[in-house]
């Protein structure tokens, strides 16, 4: 059985093997969206990112190789499934190295794929952030309540790093992403402006937290947010 209902993106133009995949992973507990194309998909992205993408290498306009870069720069918890009907071992370490974390050679049953979408999203589960009492972004007051309801200002840089690690899937982002994010009020943002800039925040909240971590660095990737989190 596949875990937590995970949501899962199809990027896929061929329309008949997108819905029928659809169709097959909805009935085994998946929340499914599908897509035809690059454009599409960061339309959807930008209201929700999915757990898990499945996608096409052969797409028309931006192909899947560009598009897993993009998605893993963006969103390294997101789970990658490549579809493709090549099969060279180049080709493939191509996918890999392109962010790709299960590679499927056409054609694939159905089957095949959901099987891999859920052990895939199994070991996703292993490493989303423990779960326990919410705390509460106040976006009209620039404040992060505590689950005691103590009420902690935030400074304007400090609330868009809460704000983009709350809304990054399991709570994680990459130093690139916080940085672009954060150079839209103050350009060329750099990455030691972010180091210092996140040691100031948990040394804020570990006042609440009697010193327990609250955002974590992930090697090679960028943070990750610890504590329950949602956002009023």
């Amino acid at each position: 059985m596949i875990p937590s209902n995970p949501y899962i993106l199809l990027v896929e133009d061929y329309v008949v093997f997108r819905d029928q995949l659809a169709y097959f992973l909805r009935g085994r507990g998946c929340l499914v969206n599908g897509v035809d194309s690059g454009e599409e998909m960061d339309a959807v992205f930008k209201k929700r990112v999915p757990d898990i993408l499945v996608l096409d290498l052969n797409l028309p306009g931006e192909d899947g190789l560009s598009i897993a870069k993009r998605v893993r720069a963006r969103s390294p918890s997101t789970g990658i499934v490549m579809l493709t009907a090549r099969v060279t071992s180049p080709e493939k370490i191509e996918g890999y190295q392109s962010g790709a974390d299960i590679y499927i050679t056409k054609p694939a049953r159905p089957e095949e794929i959901f099987l891999a979408i859920s052990n895939l999203a199994s070991r996703l589960m292993q490493h989303r952030p423990a779960q326990g009492a919410h705390w509460v972004l106040i976006s009209k007051e620039c404040k992060l309540a505590a689950p005691d309801q103590v009420e902690i200002d935030l400074t304007m840089n400090e609330y868009l790093v809460v704000e983009a690690l709350i809304l990054a899937p399991e709570g994680r982002a990459t130093s690139d992403f916080l940085q672009e994010k954060l150079g839209k009020t103050n350009q060329n943002f750099t990455k030691n402006q972010l180091e210092a800039l996140i040691s100031r925040l948990r040394k804020k909240l570990s006042i609440v937290t009697d010193g327990k971590p609250t955002i974590k660095a992930v090697w090679g990737l960028g943070y990750q947010l610890t504590i329950n989190c949602q956002i009023k």
